[in-house]
């Protein structure tokens, strides 16, 4: 047996204070939230298949990376020119330790590298003495002066001697006249247009000549100089000139591609000015210089292998959530939850709105996990490309996901398709998409058309990034290379754009589509809601603007097909519209000349679902609405729901406007579908807490209680905590009207509330409503006859979208009614003729209306039968005149029903 609740402490309501979009966030987070903790298939499915994904990108590097493979030099470059196998001499040359020697220039690098530089002396001044200075001349003392010199002549130093050396007095001396020399190029640079380079000959020309001028290769600092104890010992600081001035960045010619030659080459000078500076005789040559050999590659790389598997597979992995997504939007529409939510609150801004998030939500914790996963598995994607990178592109993708699964939602009125077409499109959309990026566009920009489809713009950022990973040699894409110009900087534009036009896409497609429930608006909406909007206006209509709409409508109202308007509803029309009605506090109800007029669709003109009418409704008052199928039943209670608005006219709820204020309606109103609409997954209880956050009424501490009051009014106790899908039909109707019941609502509408139930489960709904409508109004529409007359203070009947009877049973029974039915049962067979005769004596005007089995059944005219009288004349002379039986009844409302349709069929075809 299923838990009964715990009745909650009693408390008085409290005061609400909370937003409604706040209240119905929290109602559809946690529903949707219950619903994937009850849908474990599918929640294993959202966390496995993609881990599993992401594993099988990550294993071949795991199970490879430990075997040795032969490496081998890059065939396509081949062998230097200098003789070099599989590398390139980029810089070599000889110093000898003569004392002369002249300056070599080389093609593009000499003695140039060393030009001068700034020195900053140490504070001792015998250490100062034993560093010593060199100048341009040649002349020179101490350790700067021991290092080797070299002739050299341009037009704006002739015989010079370099390296020469500038002293200045600290280091923040050095710096600021390194800062002043690096302006004063800067500006000279860019106002001749750039550099200029040596020619093959080596003469300088341009401006390239001022920069060796002006600029020293690098600052020293020594910071020491001891050769106490006959151990040398050499403390230096070595800054390189590398500034940026205005944007605009200044280096020593050649220094962006080989910056570790000016370093090496100082320490060159001052290892050479030391030797010579403890031993002048020294008389040899050393080699010195810089190589760059080719880096060695393998023919095959686990790593690669790896990246090239993981282009194909991470894709699927990071978008395998899309069609869950669809699946959810269009299973509500499909079973017409949403509609269901709609009427009781729910705003469509705020059902997109916290679906998104939510959504997003999933996507990141699937995402967070996918990443541990990468990165456990040393998946190239994540691990040897700059994070940023691939952050973002995840981050615009989960966006553009959602936005492409909303669009699509709209295109599917059927859930099994909603699950299969989409999951389809991840496979082979992907598989398609990634061998276009591989083999057609490769490493060249791909074209704009082909980006308008977000998976494929994402499918583009994922090749890219792999690519820089597989390709021979890899050049794993970093942060810096994201650039403006760049094309992973595109592939964000592009998903950014795309989330934005998709939405608005979805939001009007969702308006104008074809859809089995709910109505759809014209293609142009947009534009007529704009005209609209200006004529409203125009007209200077504010709020209220429908208050007094007996200004705009005539009591007597023509009416359609040429159908009379009868006295009583010609009486309810005109109650409806007089201003003391709509000012009397008993009146929860007014419906006040509402139209509703369909476009014409399927070949048919346009279709007439109410015309002019008009009810007015009191507190406590159960208001039955028969009518046949079609006759505008459903659609006023739709109207009166706030899923579609009327044509023209207007309804007002407790004083609320349909058209101007359908939230305070919603909050007072309760609303029970022909069918059962629930979630099979959720408990009575979580369907209750759900509609109770989403009217956004109740204080957060109340919430309980009124879910508990809810499951007793209806009897459910017992199956609070069960799932629907385990309740029979009864329960499910049970806790419809309970959920209508829920808020206290003040009118609610009961579609139909018994149809298709056992007559012991009816009579259960007749006793709940039955209760009810002491503290309620309730609208029902119902085909039970029975029904209407047990439950109904008052019933009207709609034919063809018009108002033609309105009354209370009796009423209706005694205007329409044919009378009284006898029957009659005969002592035996042949007694039949006698009985018959006799019921005929006494009621002349009587009609046989049928025999069946020694039954006979009579039509009596009202005004011929006195019921005292006859129940003493026939109660002295049955047995006299062959009656074993007899019994006598009014008039069914069902009889009334049939007639009335048959005075509108009539007047119809005259």
């Amino acid at each position: 047996m299923d838990q009964a609740p715990t009745p909650p402490d009693a408390a008085p309501v409290a005061v609400v204070s909370h937003n409604k979009y706040h209240a119905q966030a929290r109602a559809m987070f946690f529903k949707q939230a219950t619903l994937q903790s009850r849908q474990r298939f599918t929640v294993v499915c959202q966390v496995l298949f993609p881990a599993l994904l992401v594993v099988g990108a990550g294993l071949p590097y795991l199970l490879l990376k430990n075997l040795s493979f032969t490496p081998a030099y890059n065939p396509a470059l081949g062998p230097s020119s200098n003789g070099y196998s599989g590398g390139y001499v980029q810089w070599i040359e000889t110093y000898d330790f003569s004392n002369t020697g002249n300056c070599f220039l080389a093609p593009k690098y000499g003695c140039s590298m060393w030009n001068w530089a700034t020195v900053v002396l140490p504070s001792d001044p015998a250490q100062a003495a034993a560093v010593g200075t060199a100048y341009i001349n040649g002349s020179g003392s101490g350790l700067l002066g021991s290092v080797k010199k070299y002739r050299y002549s341009s037009p704006l130093r002739p015989n010079a001697s370099v390296p020469f050396y500038k002293t200045v007095a600290s280091a923040y001396e050095m710096d600021k006249e390194m800062l002043s020399t690096i302006i004063d190029i800067a500006e000279a640079v860019q106002s001749s247009g750039g550099w200029q380079y040596q020619t093959i000959n080596g003469t300088w020309w341009g401006n390239e000549e001022e920069v060796y001028y002006k600029m020293p290769t690098s600052g020293i600092i020594f910071d020491g100089f001891s050769t106490d104890g006959g151990a040398v010992e050499l403390n230096v600081t070595i800054q390189l000139t590398l500034q940026e001035y205005n944007d605009y960045t200044l280096q020593f010619p050649g220094f962006s591609e080989y910056p570790y030659t000016y370093f090496a080459d100082t320490l060159h000078q001052l290892s050479r000015g030391l030797i010579r500076f403890f031993r002048p005789n020294f008389n040899t040559t050393i080699d010195s210089g810089s190589i760059d050999m080719y880096a060695p590659w393998n023919s095959f790389s686990p790593q690669a292998l790896a990246a090239f598997i993981g282009c194909w597979l991470l894709p699927i992995a990071f978008s395998f959530l899309s069609p869950v997504y669809i699946y959810t939007l269009v299973y509500e529409k499909q079973q017409r939850l949403l509609e269901m939510m709609r009427i009781m609150g729910l705003t469509m801004v705020s059902y997109w709105f916290i679906n998104y998030m939510f959504f997003y939500a999933l996507y990141v914790a699937v995402i967070v996990m996918i990443i541990i996963i990468g990165y456990a598995c040393e998946v190239a994607f994540f691990s040897e490309t700059g994070v940023i990178v691939w952050l973002l592109l995840l981050f615009f993708w989960g966006h553009a996901q959602i936005a492409l699964s909303f669009l699509m939602s709209t295109w599917f009125n059927k859930h099994r398709p909603a699950t299969i077409i989409p999951f389809f499109m991840v496979f082979v959309l992907s598989g398609g998409a990634m061998a276009i990026n591989m083999f057609v566009f490769g490493d060249n920009r791909a074209p704009g058309i082909y980006m308008i489809y977000p998976m494929f713009a994402f499918i583009r950022g994922v090749y890219l990034i792999s690519a820089g990973v597989f390709n021979n040699p890899p050049h794993p894409l970093v942060t810096a290379s994201l650039t403006a110009d760049s094309e992973m900087a595109a592939v964000y534009g592009w998903l950014i754009g795309e989330t934005v036009v998709y939405l608005l896409l979805a939001a009007y497609l969702d308006q104008v589509l074809p859809r089995e429930h709910g109505v759809r608006l014209s293609p142009i909406f947009p534009i007529k809601w704009l005209v609209a909007w200006i004529k409203e206006r125009r007209a200077g209509r504010g709020p209220g603007a429908f208050a007094n709409l007996q200004d705009e409508f005539v009591w007597s109202a023509p009416l359609e097909n040429g159908f009379k308007e009868d006295d009583d509803c010609a009486d309810e029309r005109r109650r409806a519209h007089d201003p003391a009605v709509a000012a009397d506090a008993k009146i929860l109800l007014r419906v006040v000349d509402v139209n509703k007029t369909f476009p014409p669709a399927g070949g048919k003109g346009t279709k007439t679902a109410l015309a002019s009418l008009c009810l007015a409704v009191e507190r406590g008052e159960c208001f039955g609405l028969l009518g046949p199928n079609g006759a505008g039943k459903s659609t006023l209670a739709t109207i009166l729901s706030g899923l579609i608005a009327p044509t023209s006219g207007d309804a007002f709820v407790a004083g609320n406007s349909i058209r101007e204020n359908m939230y305070k309606v919603h909050q007072v109103l309760g609303y029970c579908p022909q069918h059962d609409i629930l979630w099979e997954d959720l408990t009575v209880e979580e369907h209750l807490l759900f509609y109770i956050r989403l009217k956004g009424n109740a204080a957060y501490a109340d919430e309980s209680r009124m879910v508990y009051q809810a499951i007793m009014s209806v009897n459910l106790n017992e199956k609070a905590k069960a799932q629907v899908k385990t309740l029979s039909g009864g329960q499910k109707r049970r806790l419809s009207i309970a959920i209508s019941l829920v808020g206290s609502p003040k009118l609610v509408l009961l579609d139909e509330p018994t149809t298709g139930l056992d007559p012991e489960t009816r009579r259960e709904i007749w006793n709940i409503v039955s209760e009810q409508k002491a503290t309620k109004s309730i609208i029902l529409t119902t085909h039970n006859m029975e029904e209407a007359d047990v439950l109904c203070s008052r019933i009207g009947i709609l034919s063809r979208g018009q108002l033609t009877c309105i009354g209370t049973p009796l009423y209706l029974k005694n205007r329409y009614g044919k009378g009284y039915h006898l029957s009659i049962t005969a002592a035996d067979v042949k007694r039949e003729e006698q009985a018959q005769q006799y019921i005929m004596r006494l009621f002349p005007n009587a009609v046989l209306e049928g025999t069946f089995s020694g039954v006979l059944s009579f039509q009596v005219p009202r005004e011929d039968l006195k019921l005292g009288p006859f129940f003493e004349e026939i109660s002295a002379h049955k047995q006299a005149n062959g009656i074993l039986e007899w019994g006598l009844s009014q008039t069914t409302i069902e009889e009334v029903f049939l007639k009335i349709l048959q005075m509108d069929e009539n007047a119809a075809s005259d």
